[in-house]
Order: structure tokens, then sequence, then C-alpha cells
């Protein structure tokens, strides 16, 4: 089975309901717009994947999380002579290390999800699947410190939450984007200015007439002698 083609004519779901319902082992390749990612499958199950977003290996995962010191992940990282001769980094923290495989996997599981879910912003750009067991298309490649899984993701499930979480995520930038353009409207649209109200004299009053005051003439008693 070979699967080529666009992502624009084949969506990311309808690829891994496709390797998931054929339970074929193998590589899918993803290039969109500079950006490169793939996926492991095992019988149809997701085991691993990459993408040039999550520059991240196991070992900063570990730190991140406080599973691990980093004196811990100096000792267990495998030197680069031999980097592909050892066993991976997740198989020798548990071995000697101590830690538990079953929250190594948790962790790793989570990765796996997350890069997979990013892929479905991906809505252009190109595909390839090719046949194979994961670890022999990986070996020029398989770092150590990355990571990969025993027990693969459901693709079903995958695909799924995959198109739940795009289309939310898709719903939430709209509804952004409408909230944008309304304040944008109310923005442009003319204020009017209020003026402030005159202040209105009073009617002015006619003057009052004055009063007159009448005198009577002073008698001669009323005067003084000199």
């Amino acid at each position: 089975m070979s699967l080529v083609g666009k992502l624009e004519d084949l969506g990311l779901a309808e690829i891994l309901q496709i390797v998931s319902l054929s339970h074929k082992s193998g590589m899918l390749k993803l290039n969109s717009c500079g950006r490169t990612g793939t996926i492991f499958f095992r019988d149809g199950q997701v085991t691993r994947a990459t993408s040039s977003a999550f520059p991240e290996h196991l070992g900063d995962l570990l730190l991140r999380s406080g599973m691990i010191e980093p004196d811990t992940l100096r000792q267990a990282t495998p030197h680069p002579a031999d980097a592909f001769l050892r066993p991976a980094l997740g198989q020798i923290l548990a071995a000697e290390f101590g830690v538990e495989r079953t929250a190594i996997d948790a962790l790793v599981r989570a990765q796996i999800e997350q890069i997979v879910y990013s892929f479905f912003g991906w809505g252009e750009g190109s595909f390839v699947f090719e046949l194979g067991e994961p670890e022999a298309l990986a070996a020029t490649t398989l770092d150590p410190l990355q990571f990969m899984l025993d027990v693969g993701l459901n693709p079903h499930w995958l695909a799924l939450e995959g198109t739940r979480l795009h289309e939310e995520q898709r719903r939430q930038s709209a509804a952004l984007i409408d909230a944008d353009r309304q304040l944008v409207t109310v923005s442009a649209q003319p204020t009017t200015t209020l003026s402030a109200p005159v202040a209105r004299k009073p009617p002015m009053r006619p003057p009052t007439p004055p009063r007159w005051r009448r005198h009577s003439p002073r008698s001669p008693e009323g005067r003084g002698e000199r």
C-alpha cells in the first residue's frame, strides 16, 4: 500500500483512518509551509511522532516535568560515538536509574498526542506514507534521546480528538476576529461632541422710579434763636 498526495485533497484524519483500518506499519511524512513532521505506525498503531515545531527530546521533557535531575540525564545520555548502539534513553533511565517506566510512557504519550494534534492545523502541503517497520525506517534518524512507544496509540481516537480540538480552535479564532471587527467598526464611527449649554441671562427688570419724599416747611417755632 502506498499513499501519496496533498493535504488539501486528503486530510490527516482520513489518512489516520486508512492506516488504522489496514493495520499497516510504516512512516507518514508531512510537509507544510516549510515545516516537516513524521508519524510512525506499527500494525496500524501510532508509536512515535516528530515535528520541526517541537524540537524537545525526551530528556528535555523529563527535566521540565521534574522527573529527573540534570546530573541523572548526563549520566544516562549515551555518548555520541555509540549512541545508536545503546538502548533508548527511556530504557536506560528505567533500568539503571529507577525511573518509573509507566511515568515515562505517560509523558511520551502526551507528547505524541500534542505533536499529532498540531498536524491538524496543517491545511496545505504534501504527504507520503512508506511501508516498513518503524525501527527500520528510522534507523538513520532515530536518536536514542527521542521517544517511541512499545504499545501505540489508536489512530481512530487521535483522528476524532484532533478534529474536535482543531474545530474548537477555529471557532475561538473566528470569535476573536469578529470581536476585533466590531471594535474597529465602533472606533471608526464619528463621535458627536456635545456643546456645553449657554447660560441665559435673566430678563432685565425696568428700573424702579425714585420715590420722592414730601417735606413740610419748618415752623418759625422750630428755629433756634441766635
